[in-house]
């Protein structure tokens, strides 16, 4: 497994420590004008961003995606996490990944690879009590609800945990079973209630402690393969739902194939809907890398992928552009080979489908590298009967070489991303020094002077335009499966599938954008024919400005999303009408998505939403803070 040479990282460090000197002395020349002051800022806020970012020498490498995309079996494959004695003609196929997979909805929680020194362990982390019993509630709403749904991957857990009888993985949905396992208990009346203690007596969460598992001797790929199973399928009677699973293998037990600067591996829960919370914090660390899979027939037309990425990639966005892409899974019967007009070549095909994935995106806004697109196959060279599932052909080099493929791809990016930063950071010093030796000239005051005014046009234009919260927020609870609206009910507004209040926080940003991203753009192309560029002094000041305009603009965005996310939890979260709205399912009365959205609605102007979002103006504050930048 190759490994990044971060011989550039650590210069790139040392060139950040020779700048911050340079740029300390010319804030403490009194004698400079106070332009090169505020340039000289803007650069040493630059400076410290890069030398935070070259600091990291691990990352984590988050793998998120569609529901039974196939993210685990490819991660199983790519990481080497395989039963190898598996790998050979005549065995079947889905015993090689160590991981739970399947044809379906398969990983239960959020999972880590971690390589380790230390033994090899699995670290469960229990899901809270209160929130374990709304899914119990919830299960046992499907037998008395026929608009009720649960995952799959939960009703398996619970089905297990309770002994509930199954079918297939599916709970038996017949009556007379259902009676029979509640009179199993000594409970006579068959009612949502006395089935909920009948589940939860037989689960007996409470006493659900065991969450550490240690491998001491025999076969690690069994010790592994078994417990993860049993785990994810709720199989083990003293073990917790997980709401995380953290694996740490060490190198005598397995071999991975992850390289050293990479401190873990992340199989995150299957997007399905909506916005998650989880996968935007998780993009926005530096120490993360973020893998988007997409199905190949789709690739970049994923929406909740695609709406994840339009909240976090922002025009003019210089960093988190570098640790995201984008990974067609290839599994039959769709392959890269067999994209239209590649006519059977894989190249061809690979550049065909990143130019469409590229058009989907950027109709969308969402500004991508296409170099951040890649592929994978799990199992090229890999033959196997689809109906038996046993393997009939291999060809180990071709399934060795399509890993290569991904861990070289990434490298690549990543000492690009290396390379752009040094380059950016020997320009610095480069513009530290012309400004240590220069002079302004009174035109160039001047034209600081006009930035203001563009400023002025700007800001007017942009209180000109109005928006309306509410809407938004109604049309996007719209567009969710009433199934999905009673489970963040039953969560106060806060569910996975639908948070109420992270959806606020897209809202919030998306007006923030409507309002004022196309006056930036307008802005930056003024600003662009007012300056010189073949003057370098001036080339330094468009420069700075754009910058300073760049990152106000992500810095009062997010300041949007908050006040949006915190004013609508501060206005419904404690209320008393989930009480309410907890009662509306399965009262007969029929609408009840409608009555939700309404009450919603209704709560929220009681509680003056509209009033306490105008509390905070930052649309204003960002071009007073621009200005103020410009102030000379």
């Amino acid at each position: 497994m190759n490994n990044l040479d971060f011989s550039v990282r650590k210069d790139i460090i040392e060139e950040c420590e020779k700048a911050t000197k340079l740029a300390n002395n010319l804030l403490k020349d009194e004698s400079k004008h106070v332009i090169v002051h505020k340039l000289t800022q803007n650069i040493q806020n630059r400076i410290e961003t890069i030398k935070k970012i070259c600091a990291i020498e691990k990352y984590n490498l988050y793998f998120n995606g569609e529901v039974s995309m196939g993210k685990s079996t490819a991660i199983s494959h790519l990481i080497g996490l395989v039963d190898f004695s598996h790998f050979e003609e005549g065995k079947i196929i889905k015993q090689l990944p160590l991981l739970k997979v399947g044809g379906g909805r398969t990983t239960v929680c959020e999972t880590k690879i971690i390589p380790t020194k230390d033994q090899s362990k699995i670290i469960i982390t229990k899901m809270p009590d209160n929130e374990f019993e709304k899914y119990i509630n919830e299960f046992c709403d499907i037998f008395f609800n026929a608009d009720s749904t649960i995952p799959t991957e939960i009703s398996r857990v619970i089905c297990n945990m309770a002994n509930f009888p199954s079918k297939d993985g599916q709970p038996v949905t017949e009556e007379m079973s259902i009676k029979e396992y509640i009179n199993g208990s000594n409970e006579t009346d068959y009612t949502k209630e006395n089935l909920f203690n009948v589940i939860s007596k037989n689960i007996n969460y409470g006493n659900r402690e065991l969450t550490e598992f240690l491998f001491k001797d025999g076969e690690f790929e069994d010790w592994m393969k078994n417990n993860i199973s049993k785990i994810n399928d709720g199989e083990i009677s003293e073990v917790p739902f997980p709401s995380q699973i953290s694996i740490y293998i060490n190198c005598n037990n397995l071999k991975l194939d992850i390289p050293e600067y990479v401190s873990a591996i992340v199989d995150t829960r299957g997007i399905e809907v909506g916005i998650r919370e989880d996968i935007v914090n998780s993009i926005n660390k530096m120490d993360s890398i973020s893998i988007m899979c997409d199905s190949i027939g789709a690739i970049g037309g994923n929406e909740p992928m695609q709406k994840i990425l339009n909240h976090v990639l922002l025009s003019g966005e210089k960093d988190l552009y570098h640790r995201i892409f984008l990974m067609g899974i290839e599994k039959g019967p769709v392959f890269v080979k067999d994209a239209n007009g590649a006519n059977g070549e894989y190249r061809k095909g690979v550049e065909i489908k990143k130019n469409e994935a590229l058009q989907k995106l950027n109709e969308n806004k969402i500004y991508f590298k296409k170099e951040h697109i890649v592929f994978y196959e799990p199992l090229s060279g890999v033959e196997f009967s689809s109906k038996k599932g046993t393997i009939t052909d291999l060809d180990k080099g071709a399934y060795k070489q399509a890993k290569e493929n991904f861990w070289n791809d990434l490298e690549i990016e990543i000492k690009k991303m290396h390379a752009e930063y040094y380059d950016e950071i020997l320009e610095i010093i480069q513009n530290l020094i012309r400004l240590s030796s220069n002079k302004l000239t009174e035109n160039i005051i001047q034209k600081f002077d006009t930035c203001k005014k563009f400023i002025n046009s700007s800001r007017s234009a942009i209180m000109e335009i109005q928006l309306g919260f509410l809407s938004k927020i109604k049309q996007e609870m719209s567009i969710y499966y009433a199934a999905i609206i009673r489970g963040s009910v039953n969560r106060n507004g806060a569910y996975y599938n639908f948070n109420l209040y992270s959806e606020s926080s897209v809202i919030g940003g998306n007006e923030f954008k409507s309002k004022c991203e196309n006056e930036k753009e307008t802005l930056i192309r003024q600003l662009e024919f007012l300056f010189d560029l073949d003057d370098d002094i001036e080339k330094i000041c468009l420069s700075a400005i754009i910058q300073e305009i760049n990152t106000k603009f992500k810095s009062y965005y997010e300041k949007n999303c908050k006040h949006y996310k915190t004013c609508v939890h501060n206005c419904i979260y404690n209320s008393q009408i989930w009480d309410e709205l907890r009662k509306y399912w399965g009262d007969g009365r029929g609408n009840y998505k409608d009555r939700v959205i309404t009450k919603v609605e209704n709560e929220l102007i009681k509680q003056s939403i509209n009033k306490e979002l105008d509390t905070q103006n930052f649309y204003a504050d960002y071009m007073n803070d621009i200005e103020l930048f410009l102030d000379i």
